[in-house]
């Protein structure tokens, strides 16, 4: 194996994989801490991380029943009609579900 397939093969096994978890548990823990829908673009000024890598992610952690698509609706950031999100542990007005 030579020293760019080795590379490779860690970056992919070890630092590629812990990257997208911390990524995902910074963007859970963003819309669990504000406990209300958010656009990609408000989860992404808030945690610092860039829009596409939190649209991935959002991507990513949707097919779960975590997250879900809740409305298109104005940014509060941008001001453009974009999708919003919210854990599914929340309601629409950002009250934890007793059962």
């Amino acid at each position: 194996m030579s020293i760019a397939e080795t590379s490779k093969s860690v970056y992919f096994s070890k630092i590629k994989g812990k990257l997208e978890v911390s990524q995902e548990r910074v963007v859970l823990d963003c819309l669990r801490r504000f406990q209300n829908s958010m656009s990609a673009r408000e989860i992404s000024t808030a945690t610092g991380i860039e829009l596409s890598s939190v649209a991935r992610t959002l991507n990513n952690i949707k097919k779960a029943p975590e997250v879900l698509e809740v409305f298109k609706a104005k940014c509060r950031v941008t001001d453009v009609r974009v999708q919003h999100y919210r854990l599914s542990d929340v309601d629409e007005r950002g009250q934890k579900k007793l059962f």
